[in-house]
Formats: C-alpha cells, structure tokens, sequence
C-alpha cells in the first residue's frame, strides 16, 4: 500500500507543479487568473476531503482490493483524455485575419477549452484526494495501533521526499516535450498501476471484504 502512494504521488506531484506552467503558457492565464484557479482548486480540495470520501468510496467498491485499482484506472483514462485535448494538433490557432467573426470564434473555443481543462482538472483531484485518503485509511488498519502514528510519520517523510524530486521531472517533461506528453506519461503511470494492482489482488478471496469495507468507510468519515 506505502509503495501504490507512492507512486501515485509521484505521478499526482508531476503534473501538480507543472500546472501553473500549463496554464499560463498553455492557456494564457495572468497571474490573478492563476491565483484565483489555485485557490478555488484548495476549496475544491477541502469539499471533497470533507464530504465526498465517504460516497466515493462506496462508488469504487468500498473495499481497496476494487478501489484503488478503479480509482487509478479512472485517474489513468482523465489523464489520457487531457493528453488529447491539450495536444497541439487539437487545439485552434487564432486567425490573423483580425475578422470580428473570426475572433469571436476563436475566443468561444478557448473558453471551451478552458472549461474542459477545469473540469477535468475537478475530477482529477476528486479521485486523487479518494485513492490517497483511502490507502492512508487502509494501512494504518493493517498495523497495531502503537504503531499508527510510526507509520504515518513514516508516509509522510516518503511522500515529502518525493515531492522533493518529481517537480522537476514534471517541470522538464512539460518543457522538452510539451503538456500532452506529460499528461500521457501520468496516465501511464496509473495505467499500469491499475493492471498490477488488479492482477496481484486477483486471486484474494472476497469473503473479507464486507466487513473490511465497512471498517474503511468508517475510518474516511472519522
């Protein structure tokens, strides 16, 4: 479970600290409109920490033998989907022309694109707050309960290193190889988490997992 956070951390943390750079660059954000998305994103994060963990959960499967494998096939396929529409060949140049109807159409594509982006970005942190919360809840069930705080201490001095390292991997992929091909590297990455988690916890047998899932679900709504 340490080693599924941490990957996902890793991968989240990539396209996390290259996000600003997507949105300036990308999509022409100032640095009020980038300070503004940044702090409806914290808001967004605090709402659904605070109330759609539980109802995710559940969603998923309740139990993370089924959540952590559909919550990063999910996150996999968000990813995928920002790889095309942020990719280069996807998106519309303004005309030169300087016709009023060709700017107009220009500027009805770009809010369009910006909504996308925005919306896709919600989900993304949506299942990412679900998958890191419910690893967290799992573990720390899976150990006596003296060493529950030893072993968050543990996570988080994992994680912080971690995010120590991947912002400039993220940063360097978005910068040689533009913002498709690292979106499609994350969505890779859970991906292939996806099919390994599923294919290691195949052979589990399921007569656990009601009451397991009903422990998770509790410790999401503590």
């Amino acid at each position: 479970l340490i080693l599924t956070k941490l990957v996902t951390t890793t991968s989240n943390s990539m396209v996390r600290k290259a996000r600003p750079l997507v949105l300036k660059e990308d999509l022409g954000f100032s640095q009020a409109q980038l300070g503004l998305y940044m702090s409806c994103m914290f808001g967004w994060g605090a709402f659904v920490n605070g109330f759609m963990l539980k109802p995710m959960t559940r969603l998923l499967g309740g139990h993370a033998r089924f959540l952590v494998g559909r919550a990063a096939c999910v996150l996999g396929f968000i990813h995928f989907v920002m790889a095309v529409v942020l990719h280069p060949s996807m998106r519309r140049p303004a005309s030169p022309s300087g016709d009023a109807k060709d700017a107009s159409v220009a500027v009805g594509i770009a809010a369009s694109e910006l909504c996308l982006f925005i919306g896709l970005t919600m989900l993304l942190a949506l299942f990412e707050c679900g998958l890191s919360t419910s690893i967290s809840a799992e573990s720390t069930q899976r150990v006596p309960k003296a060493m529950k705080g030893t072993l968050i201490g543990m996570e988080h001095g994992i994680f912080s290193t971690a995010r120590i390292l991947t912002p400039a991997i993220g940063i360097t992929l978005f910068t040689q190889c533009g913002t498709s091909v690292l979106y499609a590297a994350c969505g890779t990455v859970f991906a292939l988490l996806s099919v390994v988690w599923s294919l290691s916890h195949r052979a589990e047998p399921a007569s656990a997992d009601a009451p397991q899932a009903i422990e998770l679900e509790t410790a999401l709504a503590r």
